[in-house]
């Protein structure tokens, strides 16, 4: 795998185990290295952290491998290596749905994109300066 890439996984993998507050540690390092890797090799696999477990789910839903991680966030969050979003609780629990709903409040600090190398949107200057101007 290309080093970019590998780079664009391990940020949005940090983020994810960021937003679900699992604390720095030998612990934390050892599943961020395994979970990068995982989910740059995988296709259409991806992670779902809930009450302090995090499982990393194979394309066709079964689990692949799972972790048990102190943490305080109790919300699922879902990430794919590529994106991360808060999941609906109770579809989650009921019937396992991913019902997604978005990134807000998940990604408050933190190293920034463009220390990764990842591609910084401009989009939300864009729409203000379009709005201040029109």
């Amino acid at each position: 795998m290309a080093v970019q890439p590998l780079m664009q996984t391990a940020f949005t993998v940090e983020r994810f185990l960021d937003a679900a507050r699992i604390d720095d540690g030998r612990q934390r390092t050892q599943m961020e290295e395994w979970l990068t890797q995982w989910l740059a090799a995988t296709r259409g696999g991806y992670a779902v952290y809930h009450r302090g477990n995090v499982y990393c789910y194979e394309q066709g839903g079964a689990v692949a491998r799972s972790f048990s991680m102190a943490a305080q966030r109790q919300q699922p969050i879902w990430c794919d290596g590529k994106k991360l979003s808060l999941l609906d609780e109770q579809a989650y629990l009921e019937r396992g749905a991913l019902v997604m709903l978005g990134t807000a409040g998940l990604l408050g600090s933190g190293a920034s994109r463009a220390e990764y190398g990842v591609e910084v949107s401009s989009n939300n200057n864009n729409n203000n300066n379009n709005n201040n101007n029109g």
